[in-house]
């Protein structure tokens, strides 16, 4: 999965969406309230509780364009990074 891609531990468990959005609404305004970051946000948890696929097969057609690294390339592109402290 994503998670062995990027050389981290797998999930341990699920959240429901509509809870973690919550909890990153409390997150933010706690965050807010003392001056700091929250750790995740509502933008975050709407980013990640869908399905980020996306056909670029039009694009391949109209423009010729392909990508500059399989997914397994970029994968491992950014857990080198990650161990560079970049990402």
């Amino acid at each position: 999965g994503l998670a062995g891609a990027l050389g981290l531990p797998p999930p341990r468990g699920r959240v429901p969406a509509h809870l973690a959005y919550a909890a990153a609404g409390v997150l933010e305004l706690g965050a807010g309230l003392v001056g700091r970051r929250a750790p995740f946000t509502r933008a975050m948890v709407g980013l990640m509780a869908v399905d980020q696929r996306v056909d670029a097969s039009r694009i391949r057609r109209a423009l010729g364009w392909r990508p500059r690294r399989s997914f397994a390339e970029g994968m491992e592109h950014v857990r080198r990074l990650r161990e560079l402290g970049v990402a």
